[in-house]
């Protein structure tokens, strides 16, 4: 006799049954595991030999070292996804600290390091103010310029003359502004230095006009009006011939109104009397 063996399917529903506790354990061992990592994760991360707690800063000449502190500290304030603190070793956030630091008015470079798993050091150099850009009808709306003429930082209200003005003719002073150039300031440096150790004439603002003039006023208030066109030193020696001769050897910053040196050898004197002004033309041979 033939035995027929008949195979019986299983029901579609039993058959997902049957695998969903095959499910929840995968997905209790992933739970398991992610928990795992997290919690170690966050523990490791925590560890006291592996967490920035000193700070080593190098203060610049203006800037308090307290301030820079604020500034690190900030930053370092806070997590990476709610998991993994700032001040962790090994993924605290450098390009964050040196982009804050930089951002304030008066530092150009910032410079950060670590110096063990614990300590950082941080240290900036600063631009050095060498002159004042100022408005010119507002004249204590001002912004510091460095030796290239950058405007670095808004200057706070300064009296005296501390610091060398420069003015620009409707010009509103503005910070990262780059109004005069290196040359410029170069320019008017070197006349500024001649004047003063040849003659004692100390200038304390210049103003440039859009006919590229510039006039040093000096601390008397007697002004020299130049052109740019001009080396400084040819404007100096045009100066100095008129000032050698006998008609005006006596001039001294305090009785003179403005001597104009803008056409060369033809310099135009305005002398300042008691009674009354007189203006005088003095030719000076070429240099």
């Amino acid at each position: 006799m033939q035995l027929r063996l008949k195979k019986t399917r299983r029901h579609p529903e039993m058959v997902k049954k049957s695998k969903l506790p095959a499910r929840f354990g995968i997905a209790f061992l992933l739970l398991i595991i992610i928990g795992t990592f997290i919690y170690n994760v966050w523990h490791l991360t925590r560890l006291k030999s592996l967490t920035i707690t000193t700070l080593q800063i190098e203060a610049g000449k203006t800037i308090p070292q307290a301030e820079l502190a604020k500034i690190v500290n900030r930053s370092l304030t806070g997590t990476y996804l709610a998991l993994i603190p700032k001040r962790f070793t090994y993924t605290y956030p450098k390009a964050e600290l040196i982009n804050r630091l930089t951002e304030k008015p008066r530092v150009k470079t910032a410079l950060v390091n670590k110096t063990s798993r614990t300590s950082l050091s941080v240290s900036v150099t600063e631009y050095i103010p060498y002159a004042l850009w100022c408005n010119e009808t507002k004249k204590q709306n001002c912004v510091f310029l460095n030796h290239s003429g950058f405007a670095f930082a808004t200057a706070p209200q300064l009296s005296g003359s501390v610091f060398l003005r420069y003015y620009l003719a409707k010009e509103e002073p503005s910070v990262e502004g780059s109004a005069f150039t290196p040359d410029f300031i170069a320019m008017t440096e070197l006349f500024t230095t001649l004047v003063k150790d040849s003659k004692g004439f100390i200038v304390s603002n210049i103003t440039r006009t859009e006919d590229n003039d510039v006039t040093y006023e000096l601390v008397s208030g007697a002004k020299l009006i130049t052109t740019a066109d001009l080396s400084p030193e040819q404007s100096f020696d045009n100066l100095l011939t008129v000032l050698e001769t006998e008609e005006f050897k006596h001039l001294t910053q305090n009785n003179f109104s403005y001597i104009d040196l803008r056409f060369g050898n033809k310099v135009y004197v305005q002398e300042e009397e008691p009674k009354e002004e007189t203006t005088a033309t003095a030719t000076a041979t070429e240099s």
